[in-house]
């Protein structure tokens, strides 16, 4: 690297604006000889352009010679036929037929000899141009710009150092616009869609924002069981580069669903008391879970899992699962958990 912008951390810096620059000699000469190469194509294209208008501007003159000598033999011919003149005369024009039919010949061969070599040429431009743009292009990336209004991190390189292709160079945040990951269940993997709602907050407050999906992986993960889905915004004091924020995404059609604390959950089962006033454990498939308060439920949880199989909506269950009881055991229920719409 041989100039590096006179910037500190935290300074501004705007899209386009020269950040490093480094030693550009071995891409110059690289353009030098490409640009070369691309001159003498076109100049050999030209002097073939040349040839063959010089050639195409004889063919005229040629053909009404060719023409000239045919009906001059030919006459000739119906003269000899009826004895008027001897054959010496007509084979005389007879030769000069021919040698002006085959200068006429040579000449279109010569053309198509052209045509020939026109296309060799331009092919061996059409190499030194697209030489020449990768030469250019490389030549262009010795000056490295930001891409981004923004604001300067830091430099990751020193004056001297050397550098090679994908290394970070320097780190830009960008003040404008942010873009945010959503982590999403793989359960609802094609039923999220490109521009269903999302309601943005920033963890510890409790202002939100409204944006849509921009764009979605094209397959979820199996191993995390999730996929991800982003989401575009104006960066503000609300939604900075680096903050956390809770995203709830509105997708689907709605409808009814059983839901139960996620503190009543042992692993994938549920503790849950029949008819019979008896402890019964049941397992459970959880369909993926959010936060936020149920008041429907009459419960104070705020931390939720929605059951894809589990009990039905209204029974009981031991909402504090902190241990396993065995079943059989009779209890008391104190409250009835109900289904969240």
């Amino acid at each position: 690297m041989v100039w590096r912008a006179d910037l500190d951390n935290g300074d501004s810096v705007q899209d386009g604006q020269s950040l490093i620059r480094i030693d550009s000699a071995p891409f110059d000469a690289r353009l030098a000889a490409a640009k070369a190469a691309v001159q003498s194509a076109e100049a050999a294209v030209s002097d073939l352009d040349e040839e063959s208008n010089g050639l195409r501007d004889r063919r005229p003159g040629l053909a009404s010679q060719l023409e000239a000598s045919t009906r001059e033999s030919d006459r000739l011919r119906r003269a000899v036929d009826s004895g008027a003149v001897g054959s010496s005369a007509f084979d005389q024009a007879e030769a000069a037929r021919l040698q002006a039919e085959d200068a006429l010949t040579q000449l279109d061969l010569a053309v198509r000899r052209i045509e020939t070599r026109r296309a060799v040429l331009q092919a061996q431009k059409a190499s030194a141009l697209a030489a020449q743009a990768e030469a250019q292009d490389q030549r262009d990336r010795c000056e490295i710009t930001s891409a981004l209004e923004g604001q300067l991190d830091g430099f990751d390189v020193q004056l001297g150092e050397r550098v090679a292709p994908g290394q970070i160079i320097a780190s830009v945040t960008g003040q404008t616009d942010i873009e945010l990951e959503l982590t999403i269940p793989a359960s609802m993997f094609g039923t999220v869609t490109v521009g269903d709602n999302v309601s943005l907050r920033r963890t510890g407050t409790a202002t939100r924002r409204d944006v849509s999906i921009d764009r979605i992986a094209p397959a979820a993960d199996p191993s995390g069981r999730t996929f991800q889905a982003w989401v575009e915004s104006k960066a503000d004091q609300m939604l900075l580069p680096g903050v956390f924020v809770e995203a709830t995404v509105s997708a689907g059609a709605p409808t009814s669903a059983v839901v139960a604390p996620r503190s009543a959950l042992l692993g994938e089962s549920l503790q849950t008391v029949d008819a019979q006033g008896r402890l019964q454990t049941v397992p459970v498939q959880i369909a993926w879970t959010f936060e936020g308060p149920l008041p429907e439920t009459g419960l104070s949880d705020r931390e939720w899992a929605v059951l894809r199989v589990g009990p039905p909506a209204g029974t009981d269950v031991i909402r504090r699962a902190g241990r396993r009881l065995p079943d059989g055991l009779r209890v008391d229920a104190l409250r009835v958990l109900e289904g969240a719409k």
